[in-house]
């Protein structure tokens, strides 16, 4: 029973992974994909990343805004 729950998370990890390897904070246009109208950064249910990529795609959009290539906020 045990290989069946590492073989069903195995399947959800490589579904999860995006086809992206790098989240580069200058790829400005792609950064924008994964923001909300707003401006606020999608959740990973909505992205479909598992936790680690996820956690990429944020720091990349983080520093993209601190470096004022993205707005923090839009109205």
């Amino acid at each position: 029973m045990d290989k069946d729950k590492n073989a069903k998370s195995e399947q959800k990890e490589e579904e999860s992974t995006p086809k992206i390897s790098y989240f580069d904070y200058k790829n400005v246009e792609l950064l924008k994909k994964f923001t909300s109208y707003y401006g606020k950064i999608e959740p990973a249910v909505r992205t479909g990343m598992n936790r680690k990529y996820q956690a990429r795609l944020a720091r990349a959009i983080k520093r993209s805004r601190y470096m004022a290539m993205m707005p923090y906020y839009t109205q």
